[in-house]
């Protein structure tokens, strides 16, 4: 276990560059939807270490640095492994999101993508099994609850949320949309409105000032219009908010867990709309030098569910892999395969509007999934590059072994 007296660290360059070029990995991956950060660690081998890492940042590191005791803060925490992994994360997200954007919203390309993502996993989970040498029935069962709590976790969103009150939203002129010649499934070309949008997607676009007040909204089941300030948007003005306190701890704890996004545990619990609301409002508030203390409630509840969720469940796991390895590999490799049917590349699409980004233009969106013929092109492309990357993987892992076997050979 990691100390929380002051260990004093060197950054090796050498390792640093590894650390930033897995965490630049573990950013990529963060961009596309259905790969949490978690799965990357646990791909390339370091998830271990980012679970120690993260406990560094425990009560003694965070009074320190409230204390205004920089340089013992850093020689508490694990810096010389968090600084260069976050830098990575912030270097890929800042470099590739566009990159991401483009190939996501082509169907071609998207397939690809997400056929070499399913050679990785598959080759990942070859060599994560294989570090349990003696199967036992409890070993087992925690591969089929990994896989089944993962498959729960990332199916299609409850009904409930599908039957909730949803309304029509008229756009202001000055957003004028790139003309498509898709069916956008939540667009109305001869009224200029949204469908389909949420009460607390409404809410963020009026704190993102998309809309204002005077805005016209159309209830469908009550057959009413009116406008925006007519209709209640729900506001947080209670300093704790345990709703999104156990939401910020949820979505933590799925991002650390292969598989599962975080991102979309929010979605799931209504949440995430809600924070991004929060944070644009909070963003322009003190571009404008004042303070809205309506959207600095919901990200304090967010943001200390978050720490609190972290601090927790990164212990609860570094425990659980230093005393019962094999049960939990075979857990988390359950919830890794359990999660893969979000990167299943054959799908039918739709096409969307993002009522947050409407600049985004028109997105891909998956409705249903699919598997091509035999006879299409498509399957086999696919395949090839599903083969290539699960075969990449494999040489990597045996590539490392054969290393690891001459280096022990040498110190022997």
């Amino acid at each position: 276990m990691m100390s929380s007296e002051p260990v004093p660290q060197k950054l090796k360059w050498g390792k640093g560059l590894k650390v930033l070029l897995s965490g630049m990995c573990m950013g990529a991956c963060d961009l596309v939807p259905g790969i949490s950060g978690g799965t990357v660690a646990f791909l390339m081998g370091f998830y271990s270490q980012l679970l120690d890492s993260l406990k560094s940042l425990n009560l003694s590191a965070f009074k320190l640095l409230l204390q205004f005791k920089f340089q013992a803060f850093f020689q508490t925490i694990a810096w010389s492994f968090l600084l260069p992994l976050l830098a990575g994360i912030i270097i890929a997200m800042a470099s590739l999101a566009q990159i991401f954007d483009f190939i996501l919203n082509h169907e071609s390309y998207r397939t690809f993508l997400y056929a070499g993502f399913c050679g990785l996993i598959a080759a990942s989970a070859y060599f994560c099994l294989r570090q349990i040498k003696h199967w036992q029935g409890i070993d087992l069962a925690m591969l089929c609850l990994g896989l089944c709590l993962a498959s729960v976790l990332t199916g299609p969103l409850p009904q409930s949320q599908a039957k909730e009150k949803l309304y029509e939203v008229r756009l202001p002129e000055s957003i004028q949309l790139v003309a498509n010649d898709r069916a956008i499934q939540n667009y109305v070309q001869s009224t200029h409105a949204l469908t389909q949008v949420r009460l607390e997607t409404l809410s963020a676009m009026s704190a993102k000032k998309i809309i204002d007040e005077e805005t016209w909204i159309y209830d469908q089941d009550l057959e009413q219009s009116f406008q925006l300030k007519d209709l209640r948007i729900i506001s947080y003005r209670t300093w704790i908010d345990l709703g999104l306190i156990g939401a910020g701890m949820l979505a933590i704890s799925a991002m650390l867990l292969p598989g599962i996004s975080g991102s979309y545990v929010l979605t799931v619990l209504g949440v995430y709309p809600t924070a991004i609301a929060a944070l644009a409002d909070f963003i322009k508030a003190l571009r404008q030098f004042s303070f809205d203390s309506d959207a600095f409630c919901v990200l304090l509840n967010l943001g200390l569910g978050i720490v609190l969720g972290g601090l927790l469940f990164c212990r609860l796991l570094s425990w659980l892999l230093q005393n019962w390895y094999q049960g939990t590999v075979a857990f988390l490799t359950g919830a890794m395969l359990g999660a893969s049917r979000t990167i299943w590349p054959f799908w039918n699409y739709q096409y969307f509007l993002l009522p947050l980004h409407l600049e985004k233009g028109v997105q891909l969106s998956p409705s249903e999934p699919f598997m091509p013929g035999l006879d299409s092109p498509l399957f086999w492309s696919s395949l090839g590059i599903s083969i290539t990357t699960f075969g990449f993987v494999l040489g990597l892992e045996f590539f490392a072994s054969y290393l690891r076997s001459k280096q022990s050979i040498r110190i022997v």
